[in-house]
């Protein structure tokens, strides 16, 4: 034996004269230290020299650099060596006191030499055999789920994410197992168990403000849900998503952060676990900024449109208005006109309007051949109407048909327009706007049967998060009904904003019926009302032409509203 202590001594590359006591003090000084490479040499060495002593004591002494030279192994990264290494010390250590740790850092070696089946095996055997500490139970169940992850098996990985959520000792672990177990759940819309995991993704240092998994997660689930029509949970999930310049700032100083702490816990006394699992975070971070930068793009703006379009839908409509007109300044070009437009259908909704008004005035003057130019103009004036404001109706429309002669509810516009003259007692104006109207009529027939395809902007999906581009909030779904704005005994039968728009290029013959109708009525009441404004009849006879030309301008209203003539009045 003592030839042999001395053939090996003389074969030591490093200190080939040291001792058996200088090699161990420098192994475990290197380990200590942090230095696993330089460490390693030193182990072997003594494992060649004292491996195979059959003293009790030397073996007891021995465990110790058994285990310590499978660690270095694994630490710097030797994988298979390390699975082979801890393999020896278990057999040569079946009760030995870091036997249960050896059977994880087994199973850690096969999953980061990817054999993710099997690791999970391993770690499975592990927790049926050995009871861990929390704080390695919770690695262990962590260790699981990344193996799942990993083969993208988000609904199998639920079960160890759920355990490692209930066993983690400190606020980091807690706090991404509740994000990736929220996103795991966000993947098949199970609302009810994300709740519970709330309060850990709205914390300052959680995952969920550094994970593009778990972002990207709630906008998709949010998109499902608003197509859905389940608007208040779409509009939930949506505020969940962190913005993503807040996304990157806070991954960046979290990688700051992490890679301080490894390498203070390389200088201290070495955790091999802990070091392990913050180098685990620094790679899944440094992983996270390079998806950022490379496979996602900036989503704030869509963000926004969704946070607002959520607000619209729950009829917040005071916060959507604001978040749209952020959108329209922020937003940029792809969604600067739409935001506009769905601005002034939120103020429509709240009192006072003037601020719809005044939202409308900026679209009608940034964007007057915007796509949304006619349903907006028509809305603006169905609303002046419903104040029975007529001089802006007035106003309104000549307005519009002068910018858009074209415009695509032209009949509405006219219709409206020629009421308006009505009831300012305007009756020759009144006569050209529903002869104006019977022209654009015909014109409009002669067009569809050429044409036979949908105006743009009615039903047209233009590919984007909501069919966009239709008429009214109503009719396609842009929001709830605005509520058509109603005209002195007008016919109630109305379903939506539009809907003589739509009548216009689809009944013509009805809207062109209502417009002779009303310009009869109005060439008649130019006669009754002639003599008493001349003067020309005793009193008794102009008192009575003036009761008969109020019931004759009821009756006109009736024939321009639709109503059957006394419907309003009965007997009277």
């Amino acid at each position: 034996m003592p030839m042999l202590l001395l053939l090996a001594l003389a074969a030591m590359p490093l200190r080939g004269q040291e001792t058996v006591a200088k090699i161990r003090e420098s192994a475990f000084r290197h380990y200590t230290g942090g230095q696993f490479a330089e460490a390693l040499p030193y182990f072997e060495q003594l494992i060649e020299i004292q491996g195979s002593s059959q003293s009790s004591q030397v073996q007891a002494g021995m465990e110790r650099v058994f285990f310590n030279a499978a660690m270095c192994q694994f630490l710097t990264g030797n994988f298979t060596a390390s699975g082979t290494a801890f393999v020896r010390y278990n057999k040569k250590y079946p009760r030995g006191t870091y036997l249960h740790e050896s059977y994880v850092y087994i199973a850690d070696a096969q999953r980061f030499s990817g054999q993710l089946n099997q690791a999970i095996k391993s770690y499975e055997a592990a927790l049926r055999r050995f009871t861990y500490p929390v704080d390695l139970r919770t690695d262990i169940y962590s260790a699981i789920a990344r193996c799942y992850l990993a083969e993208g098996d988000w609904s199998r990985a639920r079960e160890p994410l759920h355990k490692a959520f209930e066993s983690a000792p400190d606020s980091l672990r807690r706090g991404r197992a509740a994000t990736l177990l929220a996103t795991a759940y966000l993947k098949t819309l199970e609302l009810d168990q994300i709740y519970p995991m709330v309060p850990y993704l709205l914390t300052r240092n959680s995952l969920a403000t550094r994970s593009i998994a778990f972002n990207m997660a709630a906008i998709e689930a949010g998109d499902e849900l608003f197509q859905e029509e389940r608007y208040r949970e779409a509009f939930w999930i949506h505020r969940l998503v962190y913005p993503y310049d807040e996304v990157q700032a806070r991954t960046e100083i979290f990688l700051e952060e992490l890679q301080r702490m490894v390498t203070e816990a390389q200088q201290s006394v070495p955790d091999p676990r802990r070091i392990m699992r913050l180098q685990e975070w620094v790679a899944d971070t440094e992983a996270e900024l390079q998806a950022l930068s490379e496979q996602v793009e900036n989503y704030d703006p869509d963000l926004h449109y969704r946070i607002a379009r959520g607000y619209m839908e729950a009829r917040r409509y005071r916060e959507g208005c604001h978040l749209f007109l952020y959108l329209n300044r922020t937003g940029g070009e792809a969604h600067a006109e739409e935001a506009l437009y769905l601005a002034f259908i939120c103020a429509a909704n709240v009192p006072p309007r003037s601020r719809a008004y005044g939202i409308a005035r900026r679209y009608m003057d940034v964007y007057p051949g915007g796509e949304w130019y006619d349903a907006l103009t028509l809305t603006a004036g169905q609303m002046y109407a419903g104040e029975t404001n007529w001089t802006e109706v007035i106003r309104h429309f000549s307005e519009v048909l002068q910018v858009k002669p074209g415009h695509q509810a032209a009949a509405e516009c006219l219709y409206l327009l020629g009421y308006a003259h009505f009831m300012e007692e305007q009756f020759e104006q009144t006569r050209v706007r529903m002869l104006d109207l019977q022209l654009e009529q015909r014109v409009r027939v002669q067009l569809q049967v050429l044409h036979p395809h949908p105006v743009r902007g009615q039903g047209h999906h233009h590919g984007r998060f909501q069919p966009a581009g239709v008429p009214v909030a109503v009719a396609q779904g842009l929001g709830p009904a605005l509520g058509r704005p109603e005209l002195p005994d007008r016919q109630q039968g109305d379903e939506h904003l539009g809907k003589s728009r739509v009548a216009a290029q689809h009944q013509p013959q009805g809207v062109l019926k209502r417009a002779r109708v009303f310009a009869a009525a109005v060439a008649e009441q130019e006669i009754e009302v002639a003599e008493p404004l001349a003067g020309q009849r005793e009193q008794g006879v102009a008192d009575h032409q003036r009761h008969d030309r109020r019931r004759d301008i009821d009756g006109a209203r009736q024939f321009a509203t639709g109503e059957a003539v006394g419907q309003q009045r009965g007997d009277k």
